[in-house]
């Protein structure tokens, strides 16, 4: 897997940039071990996104002009929240969790 910073220890993994930390977290070989952190810090009372970060399970990015057209979409009732979320099993599970 090519990143920009390779992850190679807890403080690389820390100083990686989200683009390297979403396609770390999406890599096939690394999914499963995501899940299980995901799913052991979830028991624990901390929610991490297994997809990477939350622009990746909406599906908009982080200009304030995207999280405005999520806002417009969320808001107009005659659309499905599940057609809007990128990710909707995975926001689904967040707010079940909380």
């Amino acid at each position: 897997m090519q990143l920009a910073n390779p992850i190679i220890s807890i403080d690389s993994l820390k100083s990686s940039s989200s683009k390297d930390f979403i396609k770390f977290c999406n890599h096939h070989e690394v999914k499963p071990s995501i899940k299980k952190i995901h799913d052991k810090l979830k028991s624990d009372g901390i929610y991490i996104w297994k997809s990477g970060d939350i622009e990746q399970v909406y599906g908009f990015g982080k200009k304030q002009s995207e999280w405005d057209n999520l806002l417009d979409c969320l808001s107009d009732d005659e659309k499905e929240v599940s057609a809007i979320i990128k990710n909707y099993d995975e926001m689904e599970d967040f707010i079940l969790w909380i």
